[in-house]
Protein backbone atom coordinates (compact mmCIF):
# COMPACT_ATOMS: atom_id res chain seq x y z
CA UNK A 1 0.00 0.00 0.00
CA UNK A 2 2.54 2.14 1.07
CA UNK A 3 3.96 1.89 -2.73
CA UNK A 4 0.67 2.79 -3.88
CA UNK A 5 -0.43 -0.81 -5.44
CA UNK A 6 -3.91 -1.60 -5.16
CA UNK A 7 -3.95 -4.58 -2.16
CA UNK A 8 -5.76 -8.51 -3.10
CA UNK A 9 -6.12 -9.92 0.29
CA UNK A 10 -7.57 -13.13 1.46
CA UNK A 11 -10.64 -13.19 3.52
CA UNK A 12 -8.75 -15.95 5.91
CA UNK A 13 -5.75 -14.42 6.63
CA UNK A 14 -5.94 -10.79 8.00
CA UNK A 15 -5.28 -7.23 6.92
CA UNK A 16 -9.06 -7.15 4.68
CA UNK A 17 -9.82 -4.64 7.21
CA UNK A 18 -7.22 -1.98 5.24
CA UNK A 19 -9.00 -2.77 2.43
CA UNK A 20 -10.99 0.12 1.41
CA UNK A 21 -11.36 1.04 -2.29
CA UNK A 22 -8.17 -0.11 -2.84
CA UNK A 23 -8.46 -3.31 -3.55
CA UNK A 24 -10.29 -6.77 -3.05
CA UNK A 25 -10.72 -9.03 -0.30
CA UNK A 26 -11.27 -12.85 -1.99
CA UNK A 27 -12.01 -16.44 -0.59
CA UNK A 28 -10.13 -18.56 -3.50
CA UNK A 29 -7.26 -18.36 -5.43
CA UNK A 30 -9.34 -18.61 -8.11
CA UNK A 31 -11.28 -15.24 -7.39
CA UNK A 32 -7.80 -13.78 -7.11
CA UNK A 33 -6.76 -14.55 -10.66
CA UNK A 34 -9.67 -13.16 -11.78
CA UNK A 35 -9.47 -9.66 -9.49
CA UNK A 36 -5.64 -9.43 -10.69
CA UNK A 37 -6.93 -9.52 -14.21
CA UNK A 38 -9.41 -7.03 -13.67
CA UNK A 39 -7.17 -4.55 -12.16
CA UNK A 40 -4.93 -5.47 -14.70
CA UNK A 41 -6.98 -4.91 -17.49
CA UNK A 42 -8.66 -1.53 -16.31
CA UNK A 43 -6.27 1.79 -16.10
CA UNK A 44 -8.78 3.52 -14.40
CA UNK A 45 -9.50 1.27 -11.74
CA UNK A 46 -5.56 0.31 -11.21
CA UNK A 47 -5.21 4.31 -11.23
CA UNK A 48 -8.29 4.61 -8.46
CA UNK A 49 -6.86 1.66 -6.13
CA UNK A 50 -3.23 2.65 -6.60
CA UNK A 51 -4.38 6.62 -5.35
CA UNK A 52 -6.35 4.99 -2.26
CA UNK A 53 -3.65 2.59 -1.29
CA UNK A 54 -1.21 5.68 -0.62
CA UNK A 55 -4.01 7.56 0.88
CA UNK A 56 -4.90 4.85 3.36
CA UNK A 57 -0.67 4.14 4.06
CA UNK A 58 -0.56 7.71 4.50
CA UNK A 59 -3.00 7.76 7.49
CA UNK A 60 -1.05 4.54 9.18
CA UNK A 61 1.82 6.78 9.56
CA UNK A 62 3.21 6.34 13.24
CA UNK A 63 3.39 10.08 13.63
CA UNK A 64 -0.52 9.70 13.06
CA UNK A 65 -1.01 7.36 15.58
CA UNK A 66 1.41 9.17 18.14
CA UNK A 67 -1.14 12.46 17.30
CA UNK A 68 -4.04 10.41 18.14
CA UNK A 69 -1.90 9.04 21.39
CA UNK A 70 -1.59 12.02 22.71
CA UNK A 71 -5.12 13.41 22.06
CA UNK A 72 -6.15 10.57 24.32
CA UNK A 73 -3.72 10.98 26.95
CA UNK A 74 -4.35 15.00 27.18
CA UNK A 75 -7.87 13.88 27.50
CA UNK A 76 -7.40 11.77 30.57
CA UNK A 77 -5.31 14.34 32.25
Amino acid sequence: MASGMPVIVSDGLGSKELIKDNGFVVREWEEAIDRVNEILESENLRREFSKNSWEIAKSLHWKNHAEKVKELMEKLE
